[in-house]
């Protein structure tokens, strides 16, 4: 693992931070955290610590705004009948109940669909023509959707059909022939093209009724924070106020889905409670349950509709459990791992689960994947990328291969023909191979900086930086031990703690690591502060991510190592003639998936090994990555 620091400052820089911190009335390190996440003057230090409704950008300034808010009056004033048309996530899902509670308080005639997630994503024609023969459709406005249904919306006008598109997608190539409301066009007066689709949604809201729509403010911070957009520049302010909502006069559409154990309402609390919930029931094949909970106002309707997207989310949960099971075992069995990109196809996997497979083998390979299912004859997948690929634009080079393609950065959703599958697996591997280079490069992990005390005062400040989430990481920090003592938090606890320089310091699910951590091996500490107050008393504690052994100590490896040889002589491993095999410096052919197992740490030294993680005794790390083990007391599977 390789530790990345924050920039060191130069002396000017310095002096920059140092002014900030003085002007702003916080403490230096703070400061200093600001300016890493590019807040390098004093004026953007100031806003972004008092963002909130201030901060609110004019609707009017996104490009088409005035005109579509001109032709939702006029169905107003002639009795005309409007559809809003969403998708089928919690973005759709919240955009959707958002201008629908708009327009129904205006006394307009409207309703509301999304599709489900087996009719595809985007504007569904036949869906929509059914609607139009029951109840005609005078004005039809998109929320979340629309930007990439050029033909549709064409067919749709033709039949007399009025289209507004409000979305935040990619601009594809050809836009469709109507009123476009979007952060995303070019040439307007808007300055932040951040927003996710219930953000524009809430933009239109406000630009028709102004400070009315923020009573929805609650729906728009959900949407945001289950939608992983960046926590800058209006979407911070959006989600502060949003959770302000939460917490303050919290609705009984979220009540029954948080449940009685929820004391504060957080934006983790938002992203691993509340949004999977709403997703569970469109990844189920029923997304229009939590629709019709976020539109009722009848509480009976309200609990009954909660409790079925909480048996949802437990259903959810174990078939992504067996999806990503069988997913792994096929990544596992043909060494996709050694790829640049990972591609898994089954018929018979759920595709409302798809994503959330493909975000957890990203997180356990460290490569971009996209998981496909099969639907109506052809392949429909879902990816998900890392951070140093833009999967959107690695995809888009291809879309003569597919049938449909869309999304952000780092995710995306494809369908393709079958008979596409290998030759479009190719390309796109050798694509992303071109961006990262062939050779697999060693664990990153980013620290702000080095700190090993902190006050109360600096915690508290800490805290005025949240909501933390993407775009505005939680600030990490690094602190150096050697032997590090934890005992179990309870007796039958997989949790443990300990103390270092008289801070408390929690390490969750550690049971795999304490072994190494009281080792006499100096070591570098990954954490995070957690800050809380309970009956008036402040707590403030470490909470250990990761951590880093310091393998330059020969004399104290070599005695580990040794006591670790000497504890397994029941074992008989037969290696050959090592020095057949490793050259001076080891290069590697397939560059994935290989361990060097060392029982002489000085091994390490005389062959050379460069760029791989090193590990003791045990290996912790997820996929397969090149590494090395030293003094193993056994040899883990799949390399």
């Amino acid at each position: 693992m390789k530790i990345t620091y924050g920039k060191t400052l130069t002396v000017e820089e310095q002096k920059i931070v140092n002014n900030i911190a003085l002007n702003c009335d916080i403490e230096y390190d703070i400061a200093r955290l600001l300016f890493y996440r590019n807040l390098t003057t004093e004026d953007a230090v100031k806003n972004f610590l008092s963002a909130g409704k201030d901060s609110f950008l004019n609707p009017f300034d996104l490009k088409n705004m005035a005109q579509a808010v001109e032709e939702i009056l006029y169905a107003k004033t002639n009795n005309q009948n409007v559809l809003i048309f969403g998708d089928y996530d919690a973005d759709g899902i919240c955009a959707t109940a958002i201008l629908y509670k708009t327009l129904k308080s205006m006394g307009i005639n409207v309703d509301c669909v999304v599709p489900e997630r087996e009719e595809g994503y985007g504007l569904n024609l036949e869906k929509i023509n059914l609607l139009n023969l029951r109840k005609k459709i005078d004005l039809l406005i998109t929320v979340d959707c629309g930007i990439s249904d050029y033909e549709v919306i064409e067919q749709l006008t033709n039949n007399k059909i009025k289209v507004i598109v409000t979305d935040h997608h990619e601009l594809p190539q050809v836009l469709p022939n109507c009123l476009i409301v979007s952060a995303k066009l070019k040439d307007q007066k808007y300055e932040f093209n951040g927003l996710c689709g219930a953000g524009v949604a809430f933009k239109l809201a406000t630009a028709l009724i102004g400070e009315k729509a923020y009573n929805y403010l609650d729906f728009t911070a959900i949407a945001t924070l289950a939608d992983s957009m960046e926590l800058i520049g209006e979407n911070r302010s959006i989600v502060i106020e949003g959770l302000k909502l939460l917490n303050t006069n919290l609705k009984d559409v979220f009540k029954f889905l948080l449940g009685d154990t929820v004391k504060e309402i957080t934006a983790q609390t938002v992203t691993f409670n509340i949004a999977p919930k709403i997703n569970a029931g469109g990844r189920m094949g029923d997304a229009n349950t939590a629709l019709k909970l976020f539109i009722s106002e009848d509480l009976n309707q309200i609990v009954e509709l909660s409790s079925k997207l909480y048996e949802y989310n437990l259903t959810r949960q174990e078939v992504s459990e067996n999806v990503y099971k069988e997913a792994r075992e096929q990544i596992i069995k043909n060494k996709l791992y050694k790829k640049n990109v990972i591609l898994v196809k089954d018929k018979n996997w759920n595709l409302g689960v798809a994503g959330i497979v493909s975000a957890k083998l990203v997180e356990e390979f460290g490569l971009p994947t996209i998981v496909f299912a099969e639907k109506d004859g052809y392949l429909k997948g879902s990816c998900r990328s890392i951070e140093q690929i833009n999967i959107f634009e690695a995809i888009s080079k291809f879309q003569d291969k597919l049938l449909s393609f869309g999304g952000h950065s780092q995710a995306a959703g494809i369908s393709i023909d079958e008979q596409n599958y290998d030759e479009f697996y190719n390309l796109l591997d050798q694509e992303i191979e071109k961006i990262v280079g062939h050779e697999k490069k060693e664990k990153e992990v980013f620290v702000d900086f080095y700190l090993d005390k902190f006050t109360y005062k600096f915690v508290r400040q800490l805290k005025m930086l949240e909501p933390f989430g993407t775009g505005n990481k939680k600030p990490t920090f690094a602190i150096n031990v050697n032997a590090f003592y934890l005992n179990k938090l309870k007796p039958d606890s997989i949790h443990y703690q300990g103390d270092v320089n008289g801070l408390t310091f929690l390490y969750f699910s550690a049971e795999n690591f304490v072994k190494d951590l009281q080792q006499p091996i100096n070591k570098t500490l990954i954490y995070e502060i957690s800050y809380s107050i309970f009956k008036n008393k402040e707590y403030a504690k470490g909470i250990i991510k990761d951590y880093y052994l310091d393998f330059s100590d020969q004399k104290n490896l070599e005695e580990i190592a040794f006591k670790t040889e000497i504890s397994k002589l029941t074992y008989c491993l037969t290696t050959g003639d090592i020095n057949k095999t490793l050259s001076k410096e080891i290069k590697l052919k397939e560059g994935y998936g290989t361990l060097y197992l060392l029982t002489n740490p000085k091994n390490l030294e005389k062959y050379q090994v460069k760029n791989l993680p090193i590990y003791l005794n045990e290996y912790n790390a997820k996929g397969y990555k090149n590494s090395i083990l030293i003094a193993p007391k056994e040899i883990p599977l799949g390399f």
